[in-house]
């Protein structure tokens, strides 16, 4: 059931994820996934102590790619039945342990102050109020714990006019394109008093954004700038480690934040 706050229901992951191949792994051909894992080994630890949540973990690719590694314990919830199912069979197949739940960020049955870092990859865009979910998001962190929350640049010029030319409106209109820009970013870290350890943009250009999450499935009805975007896919592809240097609001794949949870102020005198 859809909650009120959010613009996607079980349904829309459980198609979503209905066409995903195992095993599903982080591709460093694949432009914002490499960008991602480049930022996350300068920026966190490789410590095997450390205990990592996973919000929307389906198909469960970065839950493998932490522990592998990153070396970190995992955990992830996921409120489609069939991301949770595929996810489990991906841990299987990839002989990685994680504790997973069938649940969304509002659930109870979440370990709350359980993790050090949370993150949060393409989720709180999809919320018509996204405070309500940061917050759930700090009560799984442990004090000085860290936030990772990313979300696709749709709304930045260029890419949101190429998703108008290939009519992917039902898709727009599943994301909250008011929340990705800094200013908001910026405003979480103000409500929540959180330190910004990083917020950019990265991944650069990528036709990506585009082709893969088209709905078009057959030839027939595809829009002409799909074509165009397949072939600049295949172009870039052939170096993705030098297209994802340039970037800026209009244009890049993803606005990516890494934030810091305060600790508690101690009221013991001197």
């Amino acid at each position: 059931m859809k909650n009120q706050n959010t613009l996607t229901d079980e349904f829309f992951w459980d198609n979503y994820w209905s066409s995903i191949s195992l095993p599903a792994l982080i591709d460093k051909r694949v432009q914002w996934q490499l960008a991602l894992t480049k930022v996350f080994q300068v920026l966190l630890p490789k410590d095997p102590s450390l205990k990592l949540f996973e919000a929307g973990c389906a198909p469960g690719r970065w839950l493998i790619w932490f522990n592998k590694v990153m070396g970190h314990q995992v955990a992830g919830c996921d409120t489609s039945s069939l991301g949770i199912q595929i996810t489990k069979e991906n841990l299987k197949i990839n002989s990685t342990n994680a504790e997973l739940y069938q649940a969304d960020l509002l659930s109870e049955d979440l370990p709350k102050s359980a993790f050090d870092v949370v993150l949060s990859l393409g989720v709180i865009e999809h919320f018509s109020n996204p405070d309500v979910a940061v917050a759930c998001h700090l009560e799984l962190l442990k004090p000085g714990g860290q936030l990772i929350l990313e979300v696709p640049n749709m709304a930045g010029w260029l890419n949101y006019k190429l998703m108008k030319l290939a009519r992917m409106n039902d898709l727009l209109s599943h994301h909250n394109l008011s929340i990705m820009n800094k200013k908001f970013f910026n405003s979480l870290a103000k409500q929540f008093n959180l330190e910004v350890k990083f917020l950019d943009y990265i991944g650069g250009f990528d036709p990506g954004m585009v082709i893969y999450n088209h709905p078009y499935k057959k030839r027939r009805g595809r829009p002409m700038i799909l074509y165009v975007l397949w072939f600049l896919n295949k172009l870039f592809r052939l170096a993705p480690n030098f297209f994802t240097k340039f970037n800026a609001p209009f244009c890049s794949h993803m606005l990516l934040a890494i934030f810091i949870k305060p600790s508690p102020v101690s009221n013991k005198g001197h």
